[in-house]
């Protein structure tokens, strides 16, 4: 250090030297010994580490909806379904074709013998997003669907105005059987941590199966009402919205504009969720 005060060097190779020659000691809480106990300790982490902006993240949740389904897979939630029989042969698929990512995946699984699938799209975004996720939710025949379900927060819902192309499409969607599912933060924050906690596994020293012993202990997607709501039968119910005589004409140059926007938009590319 005193040789380097003698040559008065640069500020960056000042930096540089201390960089290589100082660590900055951080206070990391020490891991639990017990498997179940690291898994608690690392759902609290992460449930604490949520960000608000999260919470408009299609991707994230949209993969978090996944992993708990996945957890599911062979168990039965008496009342949600006729039978329940759909979670017994639950399989997640991607939704390929023209699809574009704005159908996150599908659910498939059987109930009273029939084949169920589910198309679940989760869209936070603007309304050229959601018309673009509605379009494809609405066509079921192309995308092998025998319901669409639309994930998005009440707020958002409300903000829609009857005269739009947006709520004709999701209008289209209910009448046909299909579903919104109103994203509440209380139930989607618990699938947000325990995913991240799946994905940082190694970090928390916890192999895959530990992970998922202790989602099924703490009846973590079990309990979940979202997830539930996404297998029962549809309501048909949408929120009140406004009307509004002025929203027409954006209506039209919405349904104009989305044909031709570019459907996997950085902010809505979900072309990684199964990778």
């Amino acid at each position: 250090m005193i040789e380097l005060g003698k040559e008065k060097p640069p500020v960056r190779k000042v930096l540089g030297w201390c960089a290589d020659n100082f660590q900055v000691a951080v206070a990391v809480d020490p891991l639990p010994k017990e498997p179940l106990e690291r898994c608690e300790f690392a759902l609290n982490q992460e449930k604490n580490a949520i960000l608000d902006s999260s919470l408009e993240d299609n991707s994230a949740i949209a993969k978090a909806l996944s992993f708990g389904f996945e957890s599911l897979i062979g168990k039965t939630l008496e009342g949600e379904t006729s039978t329940g029989e759909v979670l017994n042969q639950l399989i997640i698929e991607e939704v390929t074709g023209d699809n574009n990512n704005w159908i996150h995946f599908k659910i498939i699984g059987k109930e009273s013998g029939k084949v169920v699938k589910i198309g679940v799209s989760v869209v936070q975004g603007h309304h050229k997003s959601l018309l673009a996720a509605l379009k494809r939710l609405n066509d079921w025949d192309k995308f092998d669907l025998t319901r669409g379900c639309l994930v998005r927060s009440r707020s958002l819902v409300e903000k829609m105005k009857k005269n739009s192309a947006t709520y004709k499409a999701l209008e289209e969607l209910l009448n046909k059987g299909g579903e919104y599912v109103e994203l509440i933060e209380e139930e989607i924050k618990p699938l947000l941590a325990i995913h991240a906690v799946y994905e940082k596994r190694e970090q928390y020293q916890l192999s895959a199966e530990q992970i998922l012993t202790f989602v099924e202990e703490k009846q973590i997607a079990f309990d979940n009402p979202l997830l539930r709501e996404i297998l029962s039968d549809p309501s048909g119910e949408l929120p009140e919205v406004e009307d509004d005589i002025f929203s027409e004409l954006a209506s039209e140059n919405t349904n104009d504009a989305v044909d031709d926007e570019q459907d996997n938009a950085d902010e809505d590319d979900l072309s990684d969720l199964f990778t």
